[in-house]
């Protein structure tokens, strides 16, 4: 027994010792931070699940902005993250001061975890040779020849939309989406049909909700990924569980059982080509595939949602639009590339409602080699985290004011008053999403398509609009409901 309680005394005493050394790791480097919170650091509603990650580092970013720092040191459990505040200092760490920080955060396995292979993962000049593989893929003229696809799955989602309006239970607009962008990401990645719009029980709606899930274990897995990558490797854990990777892996390898059309010169037939030349690995192949898949299905169907439901909300913003359409098709009789290409109100209404509901709150970055402050006399060591608060500058009233309201005129290229040089929703510099042209598409492409009833339009606590005998609802999706 005595022995028991001098072993609890001992670690007890190491815990205390350990978190006063972790604690103190800016005010070491003279960065200044806010008192954490043992054992949570600074997040512990992040951590106790009681808000989100965008919604934790804004309010430390507007705390920041309070005592008009230009930068901080922030906790993540015990884990020190370097905050840039000042957006010109953003602006560095992305573009001008890239070759420090050219990495995300975030686990790579290969053998033991394949599905993190994907491009937003890969580190240094993996990443860089695998990016110029891929780029082709994303070309204005490969996302041209698509154009064709993309608008034959969005006249299927105006039909399923069409058929469900009279649902007394309401229509779900974020599921709809997600089957649409689910069908165009795996057509433009595996040349395959998906057929999740025209069947709701396709074996796809499995592996995204696998995906896209909210429960606790991902929630965690994900967590431990950005504070502790290297346990991932040194324990061999994976990120995604091994179902999914079976999938997915069987997705590529159907090329061989003839199932895949040749000639569709899809993402993956470029990058089988590619790979047999650059010493390509099949488990690379496949991370690269699910990447796609990963980061355009889930991002690509919340804007469309995010902007239905935005537009829904405003009547003048949603006519104006409308007009805009309405008067390209007089002209061109049908939607194609180049009509979509010159909305520019349109435009403006999908930036206004990614500004508003950011997708990527937060942006990350590794420090890959020392790096000396600009304007200070801090110097981050080789391996620091950078979390770069995306959702704080974009609701922070110098850049954007009152800028909770929704107001496409905020993109107009006369208006002078919001400073849309911050905005950066598919990141910034050589990082940026290399499917931001598809991604973007797909979205116009649906928000020319639908149109919902705007008369009496009525805000009821930033989750319902009223909206004639409908209602769009957003607490955890979106619903259109008679």
């Amino acid at each position: 027994m005595a022995l028991m309680l001098i072993i609890l005394l001992v670690l007890l005493v190491y815990s205390l010792f350990f978190l006063r050394s972790a604690y103190s790791y800016w005010q070491k480097r003279g960065v200044y931070t806010f008192r954490p919170t043992p054992p949570f650091g600074n997040a512990i509603d992040l951590v106790l699940q009681k808000e989100a990650i965008g919604v934790n580092i804004q309010k430390f970013y507007q705390r920041c902005r309070k005592e008009r720092i230009p930068f901080a040191g922030y906790y993540l459990l015990t884990k020190a993250i370097f905050v840039p505040i000042d957006v010109e200092l953003i602006k560095r760490i992305c573009t001008t001061d890239f070759d420090h920080f050219t990495d995300h955060i975030g686990h790579v396995d290969e053998k033991n975890d394949p599905l993190s292979t994907y491009l937003f993962n890969l580190k240094g000049d993996r990443w860089r040779t695998v990016r110029s593989l891929m780029s082709p893929s994303f070309s204005h003229g490969n996302v041209k020849r698509c154009c064709e696809t993309v608008l034959k799955y969005a006249e299927q989602l105006k039909v399923l939309f069409g058929g469900m309006v009279g649902n007394l239970e309401g229509v779900n607009v974020k599921e709809a989406c997600e089957r649409y962008t689910t069908d165009v990401l795996i057509s433009f990645t595996y040349g395959i049909e998906a057929g999740f719009l025209v069947d709701a029980n396709s074996v796809f709606k499995k592996y995204v909700e696998l995906v896209f899930g909210a429960g606790w274990k991902q929630s965690l897995r994900l967590m431990l990924n950005i504070i502790f990558p290297e346990m991932y490797s040194l324990l061999k854990l994976k990120v995604f569980d091994d179902d999914l990777a079976r999938f997915f892996t069987d997705l590529v390898f159907q090329r061989g059982g003839g199932k895949i059309d040749d000639t569709r010169r899809d993402v993956l037939h470029n990058l089988t080509h590619a790979g047999s030349k650059n010493d390509l690995s099949m488990s690379e192949i496949v991370g690269q595939c699910f990447g796609l898949f990963l980061a355009g299905t889930e991002t690509t169907s919340t804007v469309i949602a995010f902007t239905l439901f935005a537009l829904a909300s405003d009547e003048d913003a949603q006519e104006k639009a409308r007009s805009e359409v309405v008067k390209a098709l007089g002209k061109h009789q049908a939607i194609t590339y180049e009509v979509l290409k010159g909305l520019d109100y349109t435009d403006n209404c999908i930036s206004e409602a990614m500004r508003t509901f950011p997708l990527a709150p937060i942006n990350t970055r590794i420090c890959s080699k020392a790096y000396n402050v600009p304007n200070s006399s801090v110097t981050l060591e080789k391996g620091t985290n950078v979390f770069i608060p995306l959702q704080g500058v974009y609701m922070d009233p110098q850049y954007f004011p009152d800028p909770e309201r929704y107001n496409p005129e905020r993109f107009a290229e006369d208006n002078t008053e919001n400073d849309t040089s911050v905005f950066s929703p598919f990141g910034l510099g050589k990082r940026q999403c290399i499917g931001k042209h598809i991604e973007s598409f797909c979205t116009k492409v649906k928000t020319t398509f639908h149109r919902l009833p705007t008369r009496n339009t009525a805000n009821q606590g930033g989750h319902c609009c009223a909206i004639n005998q409908f209602q769009v609802y957003s607490p955890s999706g979106f619903s259109v409901a008679n």
